[in-house]
């Protein structure tokens, strides 16, 4: 069983590709495909584990990575985009350092490099768990974070549905003990590497330690905006993904980490 994949847009056009947060799958992008399907090729996957992909076994980032190049190589030419948020960003960041030939561009979104004490990872992991999960109040929290109307959410609870509460928790671990990808200094691809400020301190603290790794990076956040930008903030979210993919430009908007302090 593969990845599932839908796509949107010209088939001439530039081709970018969506990957999502843990325990959501590509509907997440919803409002970027919208905005961005005049323009681009809009290719949203639903990893392993997740939706569609529910039945392919998730076994690491790693085999993912090689999972989405594999998508690249098949499906977009060789060459596209990528936008990667959360267990997506991760996935897009191994792939920039790993296969940079592959990737135009990249944008990695709400991810955290920095080792956190014991404590800390325990307690992030419980948010995790909380903030993802598809049972009960928290549906509807999260449904509101990514601008769901009321009239979808039974769809959304459907649409979020993943493997298992273990497959969770291993994604989890892989996600909170994240670090600077190997080769990532000699990726040439560009990469932006991005949060909302109201993001965990180690994600924001993490922005300009990440950027610096890669070649060619660049770090920024968006003020007034929590972990799932894209839905609290999806006209300046789709107005990045084209501006940096296309031409590597940087929305005004847009602020820089250096200095930030919570």
């Amino acid at each position: 069983m593969g990845l599932h994949v839908a796509e949107e847009g010209p088939a001439n056009a530039d081709p970018v590709v969506f990957l999502h947060s843990v325990a959501t799958t590509g509907w997440m992008w919803r409002r970027q495909v919208r905005d961005l399907r005049g323009a681009m090729r809009c290719i949203t996957i639903d990893l392993p584990g997740h939706g569609e992909s529910a039945g392919m076994a998730w076994e690491s980032l790693d085999e993912t990575v090689k999972h989405v190049a594999e998508l690249i190589e098949n499906r977009a030419g060789g060459r596209a985009g990528v936008v990667g948020m959360s267990l997506g960003g991760c996935v897009a960041a191994r792939l920039a350092a790993a296969r940079p030939e592959l990737v135009t561009a990249a944008i990695v979104s709400g991810v955290s490099v920095i080792p956190a004490s014991m404590s800390k990872r325990m307690w992030r992991r419980s948010q995790l768990l909380m903030q993802y999960t598809t049972v009960g109040p928290a549906v509807r929290a999260s449904a509101e974070a990514y601008g769901v109307p009321e009239e979808d959410i039974a769809g959304f609870r459907q649409s979020h549905r993943f493997a298992s509460r273990q497959t969770l928790i291993r994604m989890g671990t892989e996600i909170l003990n994240f670090t600077v990808p190997d080769g990532a200094a000699d990726a040439e691809c560009p990469v932006l590497v991005v949060a909302g400020e109201r993001e965990s301190e180690l994600v924001m603290r993490s922005l300009p330690v990440l950027a610096r790794a890669f070649g060619r990076g660049e770090a920024r956040y968006a003020p007034n905006a929590g972990a799932r930008w894209n839905g609290e903030a999806p006209e300046l979210f789709s107005v990045m993904v084209q501006s940096w993919i296309t031409e590597q430009r940087l929305p005004p908007r847009l602020r820089d980490p250096e200095g930030w302090v919570r």
